[in-house]
Parts: C-alpha cells; sequence; structure tokens
C-alpha cells in the first residue's frame, strides 16, 4: 500500500490527528497523540510506503509539534520492517 499525505491536513493537531487516523485506517482507540500514533504504526502487518511533506515542520503548519511528528514517522519505520517512510 502506498500513502501520500497531502500537506493541507496538517495545520492543526487535531485535523492532523484526524486525517491521519481516515488516511491510515488506525483503529478506534487510536488516542490522537504521538505517542499512539508511533504504535499504531509499529502495528502494522503489510507492506506500506508512506510519504510524508517535510512542510509539516514548518511555521503555518505544525511548527515543532510537526517535527517531532516526523521524528515519530521516522522511528516508527526503523522498529517496523513493514513500513517505510519518505520524506519530501
Amino acid at each position: 500500500m502506498q500513502i501520500r499525505l497531502a500537506p493541507e491536513n496538517f495545520k492543526t493537531r487535531e485535523t492532523a490527528h484526524t486525517y491521519l487516523k481516515e488516511i491510515l485506517h488506525l483503529p478506534d482507540y487510536y488516542g490522537r497523540n504521538l505517542d499512539a500514533l508511533y504504535d499504531c504504526l509499529c502495528e502494522i502487518i503489510t507492506k506500506t510506503t508512506i510519504t510524508v511533506p517535510r512542510v509539516i515542520a514548518s511555521d503555518g503548519y505544525l511548527g515543532e509539534y510537526g517535527k517531532t511528528m516526523i521524528a515519530v514517522f521516522h522511528d516508527a519505520a526503523k522498529e517496523n520492517k513493514n513500513l517505510q517512510v519518505n520524506f519530501e
């Protein structure tokens, strides 16, 4: 599965987590925070490639929270052999 995240959905934490839950088909118990995101990414069992826009870490998007979110995607990809994350 290939997923390209759309940067316009990363203007606030709330909209970002709502979007991620929908596009990544995260479970109902997804806690809408970075720890929960990491846990769910590590549970992916089918080969999945996610393209994450680096712009989410800039002002006007999520700023510092976006930088941490990018790190979460990176760390989860290192942990889960079924997950590949590309940054653009």
